[in-house]
């Protein structure tokens, strides 16, 4: 067995909301209307549909906040543009 199996992966969900998110979602990295929430890698459903009904659209999900980080840069480049 691995070790992961018993820990389980994290997974993050890359999000944007104008609003504060008030349901119990791990928030772990915010950056204007951009934010990161971090779940289980099985809990990535329910977490999605969370931040929906909190009126926030769900853009990726990833396994690395880096590469998340990367879009939201990405997507801050397109918009001063």
């Amino acid at each position: 067995m691995v070790v992961k199996e018993k820990i389980g992966r994290k997974r993050y969900i890359l999000f944007i909301s104008s609003a504060k998110i008030k349901a119990r979602v791990k928030i772990v990295y915010r950056q204007g209307n951009f934010g990161i929430a971090r779940c289980n890698h099985r809990e990535v459903d329910k977490v999605r549909k969370i931040l929906e009904n909190e009126g926030a659209e769900t853009i990726k999900t990833s396994g690395t906040i880096k590469k998340l980080k990367e879009h939201i840069n990405m997507f801050l480049q397109v918009a001063e543009s």
